[in-house]
C-alpha cells in the first residue's frame, strides 16, 4: 500500500512537470475561452464557433492534438416536440426533435416553422418529405450542403468525413469541424440533474443545465433512418464537468487517454478517448470526492482500467448524459480484438505500481535527470504562454483593428531567445536540429 501511494505521488508530480498541472491547465482554458470570444466577434451573427475537446479542457498544447470545433448555426432552433414555439423569434427557423422509436440519444428534425428570407434557405434542399407529408431535415444532406461553409481555403487539405466531423489540415494543425444546430432539451438535462450523486456539486449541476446543447448531423449506424437522424451533443456541459474535476481525477483521465492512444492503439475508433471521458465522469459521480487525492492516483487508475476492460468485454458503456445510450453499440469491435484488449488490460491491472512504466511520457520523465527536466518544463511553459500572447495579438485583425506592433515585437524576440536557448542546449548534448520551426512544433506537441 505504501508503495502504491509513493508511486502515485511521484506520478502526479511528474505529470504536473510535463504539462498536466493545474496552473498551466487553468491558463490554457482561459486563453481558449478568450480566443473563442474574439473569433466569434468577427462572424457577425452568422454562426458561433466553439473550441471543445482537449483544447478547451486545458489538457493539450497548441500543436499536441486536434482542434475540435463546433460550428453552430444561428437563427435555427430545435425544440422538444411538446414545447410551445410562440415565444421564439419569428425570424428563427424552428425544428421539432422527434424521438419516437429512435435509439436513445438520437432524434429526427421535423420542420415546424421556416424563415425563407434567412441565408440558410439553401438548406431546403436537405428537407425530405415522409409519407404523411411532413418535412424532415436530412443529416446527410445537411452535411453535404454545409461542408464548405467554414474555414474554406485553397491552402487547406480536406480529409474524408468521419461521422459528423469534417476534418481538415492547415498549417500543421488538424481541425475536426462539426457543423451543428442549437437545441433546447430541458427534459434530458433535468433527468441528468436529478440523479443521486457525489459529484458535481449543486452549483456546477445548475450551470451545466443552463449551457447550450446542440444536435450533430449523424445518425445511429444500425438505424433504418440513419441519414435522417441527428445526435444530441453536450460538449459545453462536458467541458464544464472536466474542468471541475480535481487534480487527481484530471490526471486519471489523461492516463486513461494514454492507455487508449499509446497502448491499445485502435485503428478504427473501436474505443476512443471520448469513451474514457465517460468512464472518468461516472467514477467521479459515484464515489466520495475525498477518496480522490495524489496518493490514490494508481488506485483509481486500476479502477479505470477495470471499467474500460468491462466496457470492452461486454461492448457496453453508458453515456454519462443519457445512460440509455450505449456508446459501444456501433463500435465495430471484433471478437479477436476484444480478446486481445481484455488480456492487455488484465495484464496491466496485475502489474501493480510498475504499470506506470508502460506510459512513455511518464517513463521518460522518471528516468530523466531532475535538473534538465525542470529547466525544460519551465522554459517550455513560458514559450507556450508567449505563443498564446502572440496569437492573441493577431486577434484585433478579426475586428479590423491595428496590431500592437511594439508588444508583438517584444514577445517575438523572447520566443526566438527561448528557441535558440533550447537549440543550443540540445546541440551540447549531441542532438542536432537544423530547423527552428520544427523545434518549435516539437516543443508544443
Amino acid at each position: 500500500m505504501f508503495q502504491d501511494e509513493s508511486v502515485s505521488l511521484a506520478t502526479s508530480v511528474c505529470m504536473s512537470c510535463i504539462g498536466y498541472g493545474p496552473d498551466i491547465r487553468k491558463q490554457r482554458i482561459e486563453w481558449y475561452r478568450k480566443f473563442g470570444r474574439r473569433f466569434n466577434f468577427a462572424l457577425f451573427g452568422f454562426s458561433s464557433i466553439m473550441i471543445v475537446g482537449s483544447k478547451a479542457e486545458g489538457l493539450t498544447r497548441f500543436f499536441e492534438s486536434d482542434f475540435d470545433l463546433i460550428c453552430l448555426l444561428n437563427r435555427i432552433i430545435c425544440i422538444e416536440n411538446d414545447k410551445d414555439t410562440s415565444g421564439i423569434d419569428i425570424n428563427t427557423t424552428v425544428l421539432i426533435m422527434e424521438t419516437d422509436d429512435r435509439c436513445p440519444g438520437y432524434c429526427r428534425l421535423m420542420l415546424s416553422r421556416y424563415n425563407s428570407s434567412f441565408v440558410y434557405h439553401a438548406l431546403n434542399r436537405a428537407l425530405l418529405k415522409d409519407e404523411a407529408g411532413r418535412l424532415f431535415l436530412s443529416s446527410d444532406g445537411f452535411l453535404k450542403l454545409t461542408g464548405g461553409w467554414f474555414l474554406s481555403s485553397p491552402q487547406v487539405m480536406y480529409l474524408p468525413r468521419a461521422g459528423p466531423s469534417l476534418p481538415m489540415f492547415f498549417q500543421n494543425l488538424h481541425f475536426d469541424r462539426v457543423v451543428a444546430l442549437p437545441c433546447q432539451c430541458p427534459d434530458i438535462l433535468n433527468r441528468w440533474a436529478e440523479r443521486p450523486r457525489n459529484w458535481p456539486p449543486p452549483d456546477v449541476v445548475q450551470k451545466v443545465v443552463s449551457l447550450e446543447v446542440f444536435v450533430a448531423p449523424v445518425g445511429f449506424k444500425d438505424s433504418n433512418s440513419y441519414t435522417l437522424e441527428w445526435r444530441y451533443c453536450f460538449n459545453r456541459a462536458e467541458t464544464e464537468l472536466i474542468i471541475n474535476l480535481n487534480d487527481t481525477q484530471t490526471k486519471l483521465y489523461v492516463l486513461l487517454k494514454m492507455v487508449v492512444k499509446d497502448i491499445l492503439k485502435p485503428r478504427r475508433k473501436e474505443i476512443t478517448s471520448y469513451m474514457v471521458k465517460n468512464i472518468v465522469l461516472w467514477l467521479t459521480e459515484k464515489n466520495q470526492q475525498t477518496l480522490f487525492h495524489e496518493k490514490s492516483l494508481l488506485h483509481w487508475l486500476h479502477k479505470g482500467l477495470g471499467e474500460l476492460r468491462t466496457a470492452i468485454a461486454t461492448k457496453n458503456l453508458e453515456y454519462y448524459m443519457i445512460p440509455e445510450r450505449n456508446l459501444m453499440a456501433t463500435s465495430g469491435l471484433e471478437n479477436d480484438q476484444q480478446s486481445v484488449w481484455v488480456d492487455t488490460l488484465t495484464a496491466m491491472m496485475d502489474e501493480g505500481p510498475m504499470v506506470i512504466l508502460r506510459f512513455q511520457k511518464i517513463r521518460q520523465a522518471i528516468i530523466s535527470y531532475p535538473e534538465p527536466l525542470l529547466w525544460y518544463n519551465k522554459i517550455r511553459t513560458e514559450f507556450e504562454l508567449i505563443l498564446f500572447v502572440v496569437i492573441s495579438l493577431y486577434a484585433p485583425l478579426l475586428e479590423f483593428k491595428p496590431l500592437n506592433d511594439s508588444a508583438f515585437h517584444e514577445y517575438n524576440i523572447r520566443s526566438s531567445e527561448i528557441l535558440h536557448e533550447v537549440h543550443k542546449r540540445l546541440n551540447k548534448e549531441g542532438i542536432w536540429f537544423y530547423d527552428i520551426w520544427d523545434l518549435m512544433l516539437r516543443m508544443m506537441r
